[in-house]
């Protein structure tokens, strides 16, 4: 049953305000692409990915699934929509929904832990790092002190980039992790936010903005209306505004104090800050005494 036009718009703001207070899950879909360009990506204006942008996309890169299925802006062209550090991207697919591309070169890796910690090999000859699960066995052992980024776990294997002069992304066993140790931070205050940590805020505030279109998507098509959707967009290194009318009509208040909430918990042990105001999200250096 279609809710009539004339409902008061104050529903969809109690149903994003509901949705959002769901806890950010801590397992993800990723899907792993070998080679970027064998795929038609497209980049979050729903564009073409230029030359540049690709190469940011390093062989093997893990992008989180942020909705299986959705159309762009045109409502005919269908995507998965994903997250890469912080930006979205769309792979694109047919109206069947085939992934365009050799679609023979991804793999697609369900209810996966995120991990997001880095670690330091501690013991020679004790990790294997391969770019597939199946290759473990035969695969070359990584050296003492090389540094890993766990980015998941999926059942008995870590997904890791291997930093570096030149960097890679493969799988690790679970069972050599008493073979590496977190990385020692300085004991000084850690006043500074690394690249994992800003993948993780990017990535819980486009967990809210495809929640926000879903729902408004929902309404718009059962009252026949064209609210504007709700988003987050990134205005400053670590600054997000909410688009207009809703950064200064309040509505959505409730859901962008969860939002803030799982913000502060990413930050946890980080000398960090986040603020919420009239819209804008800004997360700095805490004041030390």
């Amino acid at each position: 049953m279609k809710i009539g036009s004339t409902s008061n718009f104050y529903f969809i703001c109690l149903m994003v305000n509901f949705f959002c207070r769901a806890a950010f899950s801590v397992t993800a879909d990723f899907v792993i692409i070998e080679s970027p360009r064998s795929l038609s990506i497209y980049d979050q204006f729903e564009q073409p990915l230029s030359k540049t942008e690709g190469a940011g996309l390093l062989p093997y890169s893990p992008l989180q699934i942020m909705s299986a299925d959705v159309r762009l802006g045109d409502q005919i062209t269908r995507a998965m929509q994903c997250s890469y550090g912080q930006k979205t991207y769309y792979l694109l697919k047919d109206e069947q929904g085939t992934m365009l591309g050799d679609k023979d070169r991804i793999q697609i890796v369900k209810g996966c832990s995120v991990i997001g910690d880095t670690v330091e090999v501690s013991r020679k000859g004790a990790v294997s790092f391969a770019p597939s699960v199946s290759a473990l066995g035969s695969a070359k052992s990584l050296p003492e002190g090389t540094i890993l980024v766990l980015a998941f776990r999926s059942k008995n294997s870590y997904y890791a980039l291997q930093t570096g002069h030149a960097p890679r992304f493969g799988w690790i066993p679970a069972s050599s992790r008493d073979a590496w140790k977190p990385l020692k931070r300085a004991a000084s205050a850690d006043t500074s936010i690394t690249t994992q940590t800003t993948m993780q805020l990017s990535e819980r505030i486009e967990w809210a903005n495809a929640h926000y279109k879903r729902l408004f998507d929902a309404f718009n098509r059962g009252t026949n209306m064209q609210k504007s959707i709700p988003r987050w967009q990134k205005t400053g290194d670590l600054t997000w505004s909410l688009g207009e009318p809703y950064g200064r009509t309040g509505e959505l208040d409730e859901s962008a104090k969860c939002l803030i909430e799982d913000l502060r918990d990413i930050l946890i042990g980080k000398q960090f800050s986040v603020r919420y105001e009239k819209g804008i999200i800004n997360i700095s250096p805490k004041t030390l005494p």
